[in-house]
């Protein structure tokens, strides 16, 4: 586990996600740029706080909450990006999906940290880890 999460790489990949939603946004910073970050920045610290625990099941949790509140994350800023179904244009009040998406995001992610969480704790258990 250590091999993979060191903090170089945490590092490289939240750098890398938090320049992606910038861009996506127009490269014009403003404080719905911060708070579309808040995810990327709730990811950085879930993920740090697993390589220096050495936990299964914290590792499994920052793992669930990248393939969930990340995902969905992603997902938007790509559909707002290249402008998916008219993801920009379609609406005159298409904007305010960076107003909502980061709590649907960081809610979807909780629950798959919570999730991931529960299966490492599984795991623990049924290798005879408590």
């Amino acid at each position: 586990m250590d091999s993979y999460f060191k903090e170089p790489y945490i590092a490289g990949i939240a750098v890398a996600l938090a320049i992606f939603v910038v861009v996506a946004e127009g490269v014009s910073p403003s404080i719905f740029t911060v708070w579309n970050l808040v995810p990327v920045m709730v990811a950085y610290f879930a993920f740090k706080g697993a390589s220096t625990s050495g936990s299964r099941k914290i590792l499994l949790g920052a793992i669930g909450y990248a393939f969930t509140g990340l995902a969905l994350l992603l997902y938007v800023h790509v559909a707002w990006l290249f402008d998916i179904d008219g993801a920009k244009t379609g609406s005159s009040t298409s904007g305010l999906v960076f107003l909502f998406f980061p709590l649907w995001s960081l809610i979807l992610g909780a629950v798959g940290y919570f999730v991931g969480y529960a299966i490492g704790g599984a795991l623990d258990e049924s290798a005879g880890k408590t």
